[in-house]
């Protein structure tokens, strides 16, 4: 009870608590520990400039609000405080400030200000950028010059995000083109703290133009067509003739999927004008249209007005915040009292909720002042078009993006330019597709019928759809043609010749898909009804032949000389014995004579045994014999050592047949071939305007078939064929035959020629095709195409130049390269057996003869 009866004691008291000075006003004492003190701070140079001198009416503005709107009970009461200058600093204790002056000492104030735990209301100029939401700005708006204001908050409020503008003005805001511009370069300073970068305005006066042009020429088209050179472009357009300039927009292709307009149509021209507007606008196109929408009736807006608003709000939202809180104390103990009462922050907020409750639902002073923002959904528009004879132009939807007013800046209901930030807005778009594997993949599941959901899709085509209707924000709707092509097939699908009714129907003018899912190939665009997108992926032709066979063994033990150095060896042999028999027989002393050595035969031998290191019965005794016998070792060392180490490698690197590695080798293949081409390929219709002659003759010799079947792979395995085809396919060939014989038969040729470039096609006049090669390249840099073309094209690493070198390393030496060892075994017992039948001959044949001279 004690503590209730001081809280009524001192509500009595404050009602009579008035003290005023000249600065100060005392409206009541402090509530519990928190002050309601309001510091209210007018630069009376800035307010001069403004040519008013409001700080005495603001007094009493301040005096009469509390007074009228303070006498409950529950309240304490309210001190104000007044500053007729900017250079102050507001302490700790002060609640909030009401200050009027210019942007950058507004700045400055919120930095002081928030470090100091002070709820900022801030009365200041336009062009300048919001404070953040913990305080409250509102800029002193003359009616009809509130445009730089408005894009000022478009920039600082994030809704535009462009680092380059295009200004385009006609008679129509001319004459604040300076403001405007400055709206868009404001740069980051040190007195106002901005969250955006400086943009790059490059200015455009319509009425400057006009002299140098023709009378039958638009000015607007002299002023925009460098900009079909660039790729991304944003106009900010002011102008009266609205249509015109849509109107040379589209006559230019400016209207695409990756320039951005805005337009502020002028307050002469009717709201309803605007459905009008969007007659010239085309499919792909980003508008947006800014109109005055205030509404009719009586609107001060002058600084006093917009203060006694504040004043209101502030004094409603302490007298609320009061109010609630001497409610809750009666209720609780002290020590609930201190866990639950409001902090400084949340009495602050709470406050400034009310001020701009008040605001909101005030129309004579800053609030009557409004613009609203429409944006044209044009994305798929297209598409939902029902085809008829009389074509009319298509009917683009209008969705409201928000509204402009100084108090709040920018309330916003969606995104200014939506298909720039969502695309296509998760709209469903038809796409042409047909099985053709691996590109695109097509399987019923059993018991399926005929619904998109009773198929599965893969395939790299189909992988890049899904990925590009994730980037692109829409989803897809497959439409199947039928087809007899099945993932069996010995090649890959082939991309030459679209499935006839999908260039029927993609040549039409019904525009009702998004594209064809399909891979083609990119060839002549002239007389094409519909359009390529950039490159999915390159595929070279190459020719398969049979791979070559390895050169007989038989002779390997010749192999490691040439025919040269064995010559000289002989030749080494036969002078060399000759020399050691006579430095031998003329050796000076007869002990010096080795009797061994003394024949030539015995001589003969002793060279031969030193090259097969079995040494000799017999050395010589004389020093020149000596000599010639160490040099003729030394030169066995060599001769041997050289000898051992080539033979090592021609058994580890075994010898193979000369290989084809042109086309113009398989031409001049001497045995009769076969050429196989397949029908309708890209290299048929290229070597017809080619300048290679060897392309000519392939395809005139060429035997071309639908099918390649197991008898003709027979045929180049046997090397009865060459075949000409996408070196993916002839790679395919290789591993099916590895994965069934286990042996690599087949060879590529080195030479690879004819890139076939692989697309997607989208019809004809579409708007999307730079968007979609856009995230086609993104795919591509990201790795994502060539991950997909790992996945889905065949394995080929077994036998690639890299498995048959780990072959050659890890190769053993098996019967067929020892071979000629055996040889050599063979022939040399066969000599050893004929030398000594003729020994045997030769010695029966002398015998013999003794005999008869001895008879005789």
């Amino acid at each position: 009870m004690e503590r209730r009866l001081l809280v009524w004691v001192s509500v009595l008291l404050s009602s009579f608590n008035f003290a005023f000075g000249a600065d100060n006003v005392g409206l009541g004492s402090t509530f519990y520990t928190t002050k309601g003190n309001l510091a209210v701070v007018i630069d009376q140079d800035y307010v001069a400039s403004l040519q008013v001198n409001i700080l005495r009416d603001v007094k009493k503005i301040v005096e009469d609000t509390v007074r009228e709107n303070l006498l409950r009970p529950t309240v304490v009461g309210i001190e104000v405080k007044y500053f007729p200058w900017i250079s102050v600093t507001l302490k700790r204790d002060f609640l909030a400030a009401i200050i009027v002056a210019n942007c950058e000492d507004t700045w400055n104030m919120y930095k002081q200000t928030s470090k100091n735990d002070i709820l900022l209301i801030a009365l200041t100029d336009i062009n300048c950028p919001r404070l953040p939401v913990e305080a409250l700005m509102i800029p002193i708006v003359e009616k009809g010059k509130e445009i730089p204001q408005i894009i000022m908050d478009l920039r600082v409020q994030n809704i535009i995000k462009w680092k380059s503008s295009a200004l385009i003005f006609d008679s129509y805001l001319s004459d604040r083109s300076t403001d405007i511009i400055k709206a868009l370069s404001t740069r980051t300073s040190d007195g106002i703290s901005s969250q955006f970068q400086p943009m790059s305005i490059y200015l455009h006066n319509v009425n400057a133009t006009k002299t140098g042009t023709q009378k039958t020429d638009s000015p607007y088209e002299n002023i925009f067509r460098p900009y079909t050179k660039i790729k991304y472009n944003q106009f900010l357009v002011f102008s009266s003739q609205i249509q015109e300039v849509i109107s040379v927009a589209k006559k230019l292709n400016l209207l695409d999927t990756f320039n951005q307009w805005l337009f502020f149509i002028p307050p002469t021209k009717e709201i309803s004008d605007i459905n009008s507007l969007t007659e010239g606008i085309v499919e792909g196109a980003n508008i947006a249209f800014a109109f005055n929408s205030t509404s009719q009736g009586s609107c001060n807006q002058t600084i006093l007005c917009s203060i006694e608003e504040v004043v209101y709000g502030f004094v409603k939202g302490f007298d609320k915040i009061m109010t609630e809180e001497n409610s809750l104390y009666g209720m609780v103990s002290d020590e609930e009292w201190e866990a639950l009462k409001l902090n400084k922050k949340e009495k602050q907020m709470g406050i400034l909720n009310v001020i701009l409750g008040v605001m909101s639902k005030s129309n004579k002073c800053t609030n009557c002042l409004q613009w609203s923002f429409k944006s044209v959904i044009t994305w798929g528009q297209m598409f939902k078009q029902i085809p008829t004879v009389d074509a009319k132009p298509i009917k683009f939807n209008e969705i409201n993006v928000g509204v402009w007013n100084p108090i709040f800046g920018i309330i916003s209901e969606d995104v200014l330019f939506p298909h720039i930030e969502h695309r296509f807005r998760n709209a469903t778009l038809k796409l042409l597709t047909y099985n053709n594997p691996p590109w695109q993949t097509i399987k019923k599941l059993e018991g399926g019928n005929d619904t998109q959901s009773s198929f599965t899709y893969s395939g790299i085509i189909l992988n890049i759809m899904e990925e590009l209707s994730q980037r692109l924000n829409f989803t897809i709707d497959y439409e199947v043609l039928p087809t007899d092509r099945n993932i069996s097939d010995l090649a890959l699908g082939s991309t030459y010749n679209i499935h006839p009714k999908a260039h029927s129907i993609l040549s039409s003018e019904s525009n009702e898909y998004f594209l064809g899912a399909v891979a083609v190939t990119i060839d002549d665009q002239e007389n094409k009804v519909f359009l390529y997108t950039n490159p999915i992926s390159i595929q070279k032709y190459a020719f398969i032949t049979k791979k070559p066979e390895e050169v007989s063994r038989i002779y390997l033990f010749m192999a490691p000389f040439t025919f040269n150095a064995w010559a000289f060896l002989l030749f080494a042999m036969l002078s060399t014995a000759p020399i050691l028999c006579f430095l031998t027989r003329w050796a000076p002393l007869e002990n010096l004579r080795v009797r061994g050595l003394t024949t030539i035969n015995n001589c003969l031998w002793y060279t031969c045994g030193a090259l097969l290191q079995q040494g000799g019965q017999y050395l010589p005794k004389a020093d020149s014999g000596r000599l010639l016998v160490g040099i003729w070792w030394i030169g066995v060392i060599v001769l041997v050592t050289t000898y051992s180490g080539n033979l090592v490698a021609f058994l580890t690197f075994p010898k193979f047949e000369k290989a084809e590695n042109s086309l113009w080798d398989v031409l001049k293949l001497s045995s009769p071939i076969i050429y196989g081409l397949p029908n309708n390929s890209f290299f048929e219709i290229y070597a017809k305007v080619s300048g290679r002659q060897d392309f000519k003759e392939y395809v005139e010799r060429a035997t071309i078939y639908d099918t390649l079947f197991l008898k003709d792979v027979q045929e180049i395995q046997h090397g009865k064929r060459v075949n000409v085809d996408w070196k993916i396919n002839l790679q395919h060939i290789i591993q099916r035959e590895f994965d069934n014989t286990k042996e690599c038969n087949f060879m590529l040729g080195r030479e690879e020629f004819v890139e076939e470039q692989i697309g997607l096609i989208v019809p004809a006049g579409s708007p999307y095709l730079p968007i979609v090669n856009d995230e086609i390249k993104k795919l591509s840099e990201m790795g994502l195409i060539q991950r997909w073309h790992r996945i889905h094209m065949p394995d080929v690493h077994k036998c690639s130049g890299r498995s048959m070198a780990q072959h050659v390393t890890n190769h053993k030496v098996n019967l067929t390269d020892m071979q000629g060892c055996f040889v050599v075994l063979f022939l040399g017992t066969i000599v050893g057996l004929a030398a000594i039948l003729l020994e045997m001959s030769f010695h029966n044949w002398n015998a013999k003869r003794i005999k008869k001279i001895v008879m005789n």
